[in-house]
Formats: C-alpha cells, structure tokens, sequence
C-alpha cells in the first residue's frame, strides 16, 4: 500500500461503482425520403432517398479537438495534461495560501484545470504536425466481439 501511494496511485480505502443507461435521443436535423415502386413487378425498385443533416459535433467533441485527440495519441495528451496541471498546481501553491483554506483548496484545481487545458492546445500543436508527418492516423479499432482465442503460455505444472 505505501509502495501504491509513494507511485501516485493513491490509497483506494473503498470502492464505488455506478451502473447508469443513459438512452439519449439521436440528434436529427431534416431527413426526407420517397420509395417509389415500379409497378410492373420488376425486381429492382427506384429508390430514391434526399438527406439533409446539419448536426454539430457536440461541446465534447469540440474540446476533445481543441486539444488534438485523434491526431496525437491519447496516452500522451493524458500525461502532458496531469503533468502540466501538477506544476500549475504546485506554483499556485507557492504564491497563494492554499493550504490555510481547509478542503476548499480543492477549488483552485477548477481554474488549473481551465488553464491546463488552454495550454494543452498550444502544446500539442507541434506534437499534432510530427505525428502527422510520420503518418499516424489514429488507432485502428478492432472488433473482437464474437472472435475466439488460442492463448500460449510456458506454465507446467500446478504453477
């Protein structure tokens, strides 16, 4: 446990869990559609379809770009992102009194994370433009559902 707290995982004193279903509604603009039937029975109907869908990428989406996920890896905007808040939180220590205000303290993370955020997206700029210019695109998604697996492994034995 201190080996955990000294490495930054903190101490998990209890453990909790939320099973939530969100169904949200889909978000459409203007859909139109004919079918038209031939009606001399030939198999191939006319179908004729005019979509018009103006949708928005969502606040989420928008912030998640602003920073450059998808052109950058992600593990990489997570680490420069708790580093970067680390230290603006340890300055703003130093010249503020944080630690005269109690638990309220925990209210200067609010703005460090604003300003922490800010900064991510004039910092992974750079890093946007090099992954770029050695051709990553993202992660390729795989589709393991329904798939099976043969797993190897060197145990003999009742190890």
């Amino acid at each position: 446990m201190v080996f955990m707290f000294l490495m930054g995982d903190g101490v998990h004193l209890f453990d909790a869990d939320a099973d939530i279903d969100l169904h949200p509604t889909p978000d459409v603009s203007d859909v139109d559609g004919s079918h038209d039937m031939n009606a001399d029975g030939s198999d191939h109907p006319h179908h004729h379809t005019d979509s018009d869908t103006h949708t928005e990428p969502g606040f989420f989406a928008k912030a998640m770009d602003y920073i450059n996920v998808g052109k950058v890896p992600i593990m990489l905007i997570v680490t420069m992102f708790k580093f970067i808040g680390w230290v603006i939180t340890i300055v703003s220590s130093l010249y503020i009194d944080v630690a005269s205000w109690g638990i309220k303290s925990v209210l200067i993370l609010i703005p460090v994370f604003i300003v922490t955020f800010f900064l991510m997206h004039f910092l992974t700029k750079p890093l946007a433009r090099m992954f770029k210019n050695i051709g990553y695109n993202g992660e390729d998604s795989h589709d393991f559902l329904g798939r099976m697996g043969k797993m190897r492994a060197s145990i003999e034995g009742k190890k």
